[in-house]
């Protein structure tokens, strides 16, 4: 089950294995991280865990991958990189591109 939560700066989604027991790190600030570690933008991770970011488009390909759309922000907000996050539970992978 994917679970997508917001607050009014940010949102949120993991996904819940509830079958066997395993919940997944939190996918927009780990895209978020992973993204801005290969552009080489400092990454700051806020004390009340606002990340500025939002998504999209959540579709599940099959049931260990999710694919969903999102809005990264750095910098405070002044840079947003539009991409699209493939999550592949099983194997705790992302592939996370630009979208065009």
């Amino acid at each position: 089950m994917a679970v997508n939560t917001c607050s009014n700066k940010s949102e949120y989604i993991f996904i819940i294995d509830e079958i066997n027991g395993m919940v997944s790190p939190e996918l927009i600030g780990s895209a978020r991280t992973l993204f801005g570690a290969k552009k080489g933008y400092e990454v700051l991770i806020r004390i009340d865990n606002e990340n500025y970011s939002s998504i999209s488009n959540v579709i599940w390909n099959n049931n260990q991958e999710i694919n969903f759309d999102a809005n990264l922000s750095y910098a405070n907000t002044e840079i947003i990189e539009d991409v699209s996050v493939k999550y592949d539970f099983a194997r705790k992978l992302f592939e996370i591109e630009p979208n065009q």
